[in-house]
């Protein structure tokens, strides 16, 4: 039988097991959109293996997301602190005016790709919109995972401008990910599976470029 606790923490690299089998119950004790069926009392392979990819993606890109993480939760552990338990109604709405604005949002977000001026303004305000526009739970918490990462990704390179000297070998560098829709990388967008994308969630040759040369040592 296949050990994927093993496995998970071989992602994650030695020294944060209890880290992975924190992440790995919390996702399956928690998590609204499992990938399969085996939801039981007994932590399922999908969740042992996310949490070991999550683990080892945040370790492998250093300081600076571990930073930024852990002053989320400190504002977090501030808003509890100052407000208590916060229970309020969604507010969300699948009604015309939110389908469109998310519409407009997606297509702006589209087009900026297409023509190489993409911002942080155009990503984050498409999820946003995403977001608002769902009513259903499981699919909301999705969304608002979704705004809460590239939040996260936009504190991080706000924090790269200001310490533009970064340590390490070329191959550590952290150059941007080809994808600039989470859709995409989450499947989503059904074209960039298997095949090219049609939608403009990839920033294109030039970053992919910029990645190879920057690997290579000819940044």
């Amino acid at each position: 039988m296949t050990n994927y606790r093993k496995i998970a923490n071989e992602f994650a690299g030695p020294g944060h097991e209890g880290l992975v089998e924190a992440i790995a119950v919390y996702h399956h004790g928690y998590e609204s959109m499992h990938m399969h069926q085996d939801i039981g009392k007994r932590v399922c392979s999908y969740c042992w293996l996310r949490a070991g990819r999550a683990v080892g993606v945040m370790v492998s890109r250093g300081a600076l997301a571990v930073g930024v993480l852990a002053e989320v939760l400190a504002e977090r552990a501030r808003q509890d602190e100052k407000f208590g338990p916060q229970n309020w109604p969604d507010g969300t709405s699948d009604h015309s005016f939110h389908l469109v604005m998310a519409d407009q949002a997606r297509e702006a977000c589209q087009q900026a790709a297409r023509e190489g001026a993409v911002t942080w303004f155009h990503i984050l305000r498409e999820e946003f919109w995403e977001g608002m526009s769902e009513v259903d739970p499981a699919r909301l918490r999705a969304e608002l995972l979704q705004i809460a990462a590239v939040s996260v990704a936009w504190v991080e390179a706000l924090d790269r401008r200001t310490a533009p000297d970064i340590s390490g070998s070329p191959s550590d560098l952290d150059v941007p990910e080809l994808l600039i829709d989470p859709d995409c990388r989450d499947g989503k967008c059904g074209s960039c599976v298997g095949g090219p994308c049609e939608h403009g969630c990839h920033q294109g040759g030039a970053v992919a470029e910029q990645r190879k040369q920057v690997r290579h040592g000819r940044s």
